[in-house]
């Protein structure tokens, strides 16, 4: 007789909590439903002190919409229960709202304002959170209850560029906080927010240098939004690079990624990088073609070898190799001949196009492609560091 009521308020409770989710689900499926739900769980986060901290969570699980919610999720922020906090500091995150996952290496700005354009909800969201959240978001990051400064790392990398006076705290956080979890999302807000590099890099180079695996290869990876202001990094980049097995799906490409941004002031990785190119792995072979060609300078003994990949089975390779060509100019004039088979007979539409464009940039004379020849992904594509909202850890309760 006693087991019945035990059981039937567990499965309510489920019941209640499936359905919670699945509104939540509607809700940032159709923004104006969520503004409606925000509505009243805003009235539940102002009203009712016992429930702040499922109100809290109600709000960050309908996202932008949510907008409304920011003062009174930042007014919360004081509250004695660390729990509310937490949940409030998370909510903020969600809000912020991440316009485009995963990245391997950042976008340019017109990749992103043609294919992830922000919401209008978040571009409403954009002053309140730079006014009202920030400095409290900022504050967060010293809050005393661990849960909350997790989710105050996490949710200034939410805000990204938003989020860019942030940078030098996030750099500390990185380095000095106790708590694994804050630095690991210190990490990955580093490579959402835009800081400048004389303000993170000491951090990001000690971190890229760090014993934990998560904590190292987001470190590495935040470092190629800097490009040539990052080199000062090269040395960890390169032993960190080195470190890695390579083979199928390594994370040698990713390092690559970095590295070939950094362009020619990353000239003196050469010597380690042109080896990659005889890896039985396409992906790296690839993606080495493609730092390579970044690179350019101290590049000229690699054309015989890049040469001979253009009669790679792999068109991905052969793909990276005649745009590498193309980007070493006249000192790649020994591979003319076979650029010009491959802009001839090769299968693949976008492999004759590089070879095109390498021979008139290594002739000095124009030659019409036919197509765009546009530059390869490189190690974009085939990297295996994908740095997302799903690598964070967030704690909701």
């Amino acid at each position: 007789m006693t087991r019945g009521p035990r059981i039937l308020p567990a499965a309510l409770a489920a019941v209640l909590a499936l359905a919670t989710a699945a509104a939540a689900e509607e809700d940032k499926k159709d923004p104006a439903v969520g503004r409606a739900a925000a509505a009243k769980w805003i009235d539940v986060l102002k009203r009712e002190p016992g429930r702040r901290v499922q109100a809290a969570a109600e709000l960050g699980r309908i996202g932008p919409p949510a907008g409304a919610a920011i003062e009174a999720l930042v007014a919360v922020l004081g509250d004695r229960d660390d729990d509310v906090r937490g949940n409030a500091v998370w909510a903020l995150g969600e809000i912020a709202g991440l316009r485009y996952e995963p990245v391997v290496v950042p976008f340019k700005p017109e990749y992103i304002a043609k294919h992830y354009p922000p919401t209008e909800d978040r571009k409403a969201n954009s002053e309140p959170l730079v006014k009202l959240a920030l400095p409290a978001l900022q504050r967060a990051l010293a809050d005393k209850s661990d849960d909350v400064r997790v989710n105050a790392a996490y949710a200034l990398g939410c805000m990204e560029e938003l989020a860019k006076d942030a940078a030098p705290l996030l750099s500390r956080v990185l380095l000095k906080d106790e708590d694994r979890r804050v630095r690991a999302n210190a990490a990955w807000a580093l490579t959402k927010v835009p800081g400048t590099a004389k303000a993170v890099m000491p951090a990001l180079k000690e971190a890229a240098a760090s014993k934990d695996e998560f904590i190292r290869h987001t470190a590495c990876h935040a470092i190629g939004w800097y490009g040539a202001d990052g080199a000062s990094a090269l040395p960890v980049i390169l032993k960190a690079m080195d470190a890695e097995p390579g083979g199928r799906m390594s994370r040698k490409m990713n390092y690559l990624g970095v590295i070939g941004n950094m362009e020619q002031a990353a000239a003196s990785a050469v010597p380690r990088v042109a080896p990659l190119l005889d890896s039985k792995d396409w992906g790296e072979v690839a993606s080495a073609a493609w730092c390579l060609g970044k690179i350019r300078t101290g590049v000229l003994p690699s054309v015989p070898r890049l040469t001979e990949l253009l009669g790679s089975d792999d068109g991905y390779v052969r793909w990276n190799v005649a745009w590498a060509l193309g980007r070493l100019g006249p000192d790649a004039k020994s591979a003319a001949a076979e650029l010009r088979r491959v802009s001839e007979e090769d299968p693949e539409a976008r492999v004759r196009a590089n070879a095109l464009q390498a021979l008139s940039i290594i002739s000095g004379v124009a030659v019409p492609t036919g197509t765009n020849a546009e530059e390869p992904t490189g190690s974009g594509a085939g990297g295996s560091i994908i740095v997302s909202s799903g690598d964070t850890i967030q704690v909701v309760k």
